[in-house]
């Protein structure tokens, strides 16, 4: 991950509240809505207006991908956003069900002619966020993400949608993100913080790199933000006594150090009350 910045850190939802797809709904001014503001505007002002389609993918199933998908076009879609989610997980699809929602008709559908793009898009009532659900394909899935069935569909939701969200499955799983990036103006991966192996993290980059998939950057799920601080505080006590030394685990420098400055937002957020 040298090298590579990381555009927000995502804290944890409040033990006493619901899932972060749900929390999110419930206060805009929350400390989780506003990381994914500032997530937002990370990737998205240095690029300009032209960044609407955004790929999220991660190393391993668990780290939070969906959540951070649906919590992410929810918290666009109550600012005005026009926001599309796509889920393009054809091994484990779960966008329907996280928006409780129906699962067809879906975007095999929609590649493959069966019915039209506007028949298969879905409305959020409760933030108005649209979603493109999936179902497991029984075909390999890199035949239909290659396609120029789906190039065409690409091209219809970008001239359609402000941001596009194009949920995938985990590199360790499945190669399908390698071929869905090729219609991504911005690539990131997710990492839950904390608990995601890093040779796991580092083998997921590698062939991301070697399939000729740019990330743009990290985002770094489930943050626990008071020991953030204190990893912070040890870490900069080791540097001012081994200048020299390149520390163990330099391959996730990142995951603190490129990301002090949203580390420092969220935590004196966190200071504060909620509001």
């Amino acid at each position: 991950m040298a090298g590579v910045p990381v555009f927000g850190l995502i804290p944890k939802v409040p033990r006493r509240q619901t899932c972060p797809e749900e929390y999110v709904l419930q206060d805009p001014r929350s400390h989780f809505n506003q990381a994914l503001m500032r997530a937002y505007a990370a990737f998205r002002l240095p690029r300009g207006a032209g960044t609407k389609v955004i790929m999220i993918t991660s190393a391993a199933a668990g780290e939070g991908k969906t959540a951070f998908c649906v919590s992410f076009a929810r918290s666009l879609a109550l600012i005005g956003q026009r926001a599309l989610v796509i889920d393009a997980d054809f091994h484990r699809p779960r966008i329907a069900a996280a928006f409780a929602g129906r699962d067809t008709p879906h975007i095999s559908d929609v590649v493959q002619g069966r019915v039209s793009l506007a028949a298969a898009v879905q409305v959020d009532a409760r933030s108005g966020a649209h979603f493109l659900p999936a179902v497991p394909e029984r075909s390999d899935p890199q035949l239909l993400l290659q396609s120029d069935s789906f190039g065409a569909m690409m091209r219809g939701v970008r001239e359609t949608y402000g941001i596009v969200i194009i949920d995938t499955p985990p590199v360790m799983a499945a190669a399908d993100a390698a071929a869905v990036s090729a219609f991504a103006d911005a690539t990131l991966f997710l990492v839950q913080w904390g608990d995601t192996p890093r040779s796991i993290v580092a083998t997921a980059l590698r062939f991301l790199h070697l399939c000729g998939t740019v990330i743009d950057g990290i985002i770094l799920s489930q943050v626990d933000l008071r020991r953030q601080e204190q990893y912070d505080q040890a870490y900069d006590h080791k540097a001012a006594h081994w200048p020299s030394v390149s520390l163990p685990g330099a391959a996730l420098e990142s995951t603190s150090r490129t990301a002090s400055g949203y580390a420092d937002a969220e935590k004196a957020s966190a200071d504060s009350p909620e509001r």
